[in-house]
């Protein structure tokens, strides 16, 4: 492996250079709390509290570009910090004007700015590094020119116009405007410290590593990843891929990777998490992360094969977190489990939904089998008051199995597995189901979480009962047979069926024997069954504990 380190001032870095950054690189992530961090370690060396500060290695390639600026680097690792510490000169540079100081911002723009062989200025970071802080820094100079105009001093654009001028995102306007107020705090207290924070930050020490070649420097960048901020497993995917690939098949490979991205947002990361559980039956861990599990077990395959399928499960997962392109039942489903947090059983729904696309098992049983995980989470969470973490081995085994062997027995088998696991005493059952409550009335039981998991109970409950329909949201909805408003003990699920919505209009202000004729029209089969004369909450609950228990002793057999 080919390259050089040598310690190097930050002087030396932004200074008759221009830095580029390779596709494949992230955009600018750092938040207020790493800017903190910056500041407050050149704070203290301003303060004489110590004598420098090291800011890391930085990680470059060498380029060869014909265009009259001597110096041409890529940075490999450093983007994040070459590009905070350029906005922070922008923030004292821009202070120097405002103080009047305009020989000490001339001086200063020597480390934001690199000319060509014709004189011709470039911001140090190029547009192709980062296109705001090339126009940020170009923006600034123009606007001090402006100043300079005639000898004639007209008041600089205010930091907030500079930042809107310079078109910058929201992140670098708020980097900029973030050190421009910690600087105006400080020299307010001592005016000259504007210069001594410039030469604290361009005295910083930094390890120069510059590699021979775009291999040796991703090796050196994987190797350094500890250091700072780590990098997401996607990002470290991305490198390695690019690292691995022909010249021919980068362009598809960034493509398919940036949509990848485009897709699932911040979800990126638990999608490769769940991924690597359904494809190879892995649990990742911190030591064990997804991109090593990923490099370990593609490193012999076709790296488009892989983004192939990638891409496709990429699909699959923006279905179950967008519910876009899903059908009614997929979309009930999938918006039952998202509030509640229930991301475990995203890797067998991967491998259900390719044994659909694969035509292994048709629309019904791939419903079949998304209904067994819907009703399964109602016995075993909301009535069993079990926690995921209790299935997790069930999960990744069988997710793989569905994936890479699948037949009809590890469907079955992976049924069984699951619904053992769902506690069998009736007295726990019958505990959690008499705290299953719902109220519009009450606020200790309001919320749509709370009507919705008794929603669902009731709908197994009318299923059960043999109703065939579509329990649709809008056209059925949840009645209280005693008035809800009464007592709050009319809040439990005892005291409630389901009901199409133009019926529950209907039974408002009417008591339950006014109720029971109603009642009669419905479609369903549960209002049918309520007796004015008998109806007790109690002994309806009761009448909910044994039917649930019932079916989910016949689910474990």
């Amino acid at each position: 492996m080919g390259f050089k380190a040598e310690d190097r001032s930050i002087y030396d870095l932004l200074n008759d250079k221009m830095y580029s950054v390779p596709t494949n690189q992230r955009k600018y992530v750092w938040e207020q709390q790493n800017w903190e961090e910056l500041f407050e370690d050149v704070k203290l060396v301003v303060e004489s509290k110590t004598t420098n500060h090291f800011l890391g290695s930085i990680v470059l390639i060498k380029e060869n570009i014909e265009d009259g600026i001597h110096h041409h680097f890529c940075i490999i690792d450093g983007q994040q910090r070459i590009s905070t510490i350029t906005v922070f000169l922008c923030a004292i540079g821009y202070l120097f004007v405002e103080n009047g100081d305009l020989d000490l911002f001339e001086g200063l723009t020597k480390n934001l700015q690199v000319w060509d062989s014709r004189k011709k200025p470039f911001s140090i970071v190029s547009k192709n590094a980062n296109r705001e802080i090339d126009r940020l820094v170009s923006r600034l100079v123009d606007a001090v020119e402006i100043r300079k105009k005639d000898d004639v001093c007209f008041p600089l654009m205010s930091i907030h116009e500079l930042a809107s001028d310079a078109s910058l995102s929201k992140k670098i306007e708020k980097c900029l405007s973030y050190f421009y107020a910690e600087l105006k705090k400080s020299a307010i207290e001592n005016p000259e410290c504007l210069e001594n924070y410039k030469n604290a930050i361009l005295a910083m020490r930094y390890i120069d590593i510059v590699a021979d070649s775009s291999e040796d420097a991703y090796t050196v960048f994987e190797i350094l990843n500890a250091r700072g901020q780590p990098l997401t497993d996607f990002e470290l995917l991305r490198n390695y891929l690019l690292k691995n690939t022909s010249t021919e098949e980068k362009k598809d490979v960034i493509e398919s990777l940036d949509e990848i991205e485009n897709l699932l947002g911040t979800n990126t990361e638990l999608f490769l998490k769940h991924y690597v559980m359904h494809k190879y039956g892995i649990k990742s861990s911190k030591t064990d992360r997804p991109y090593k599990i990923l490099v370990k077990q593609e490193k012999a395959n076709n790296t488009i094969k892989f983004l192939v399928d990638l891409m496709q499960k990429a699909l699959y997962y923006n279905r179950i977190i967008t519910y876009e392109n899903c059908n009614e039942f997929e979309k009930k489903v999938f918006s039952f489990f998202k509030p509640r947090r229930q991301q475990q059983f995203r890797p067998i729904v991967l491998s259900l939904m390719h044994q659909r696309d694969l035509k292994s098992i048709d629309e019904k049983r791939y419903e079949d089998a998304l209904r067994f995980l819907y009703e399964f989470f109602i016995y075993f969470n909301v009535i069993g008051e079990q926690t995921s973490n209790k299935i997790e081995d069930v999960v990744y085994t069988y997710a793989f199995k569905l994936e890479n062997n699948f037949d009809d027995s590890i469907l079955n088998d992976m049924k069984l597995s699951m619904s053992k696991r769902i506690p069998s005493s009736i007295d726990s059952f019958r505990t959690s189901i008499q705290n299953i409550r719902y109220s519009s009335k009450w606020k200790t039981y309001s919320g749509s979480k709370k009507a919705e998991n008794v929603r669902a109970i009731l709908e197994i409950i009318e299923k059960e009962a043999g109703f065939k329909g579509d329990f649709d949201t809008n056209k059925i909805t949840i009645e209280h047979i005693a008035p809800d408003a009464e007592s709050e003990d009319n809040s439990v699920i005892g005291n409630m069926i389901l009901l199409e919505s133009d019926l529950n209009e209907r039974c408002k202000n009417k008591t339950i024997s006014e109720k029971i004729n109603i009642y009669k029209e419905s479609k369903l089969n549960l209002p049918k069954e309520i007796d004015a004369s008998s109806f007790n909450i109690q002994n309806r609950t009761e009448q909910i504990v044994k039917i649930v228990y019932k079916l989910i002793n016949e689910l474990q057999q």
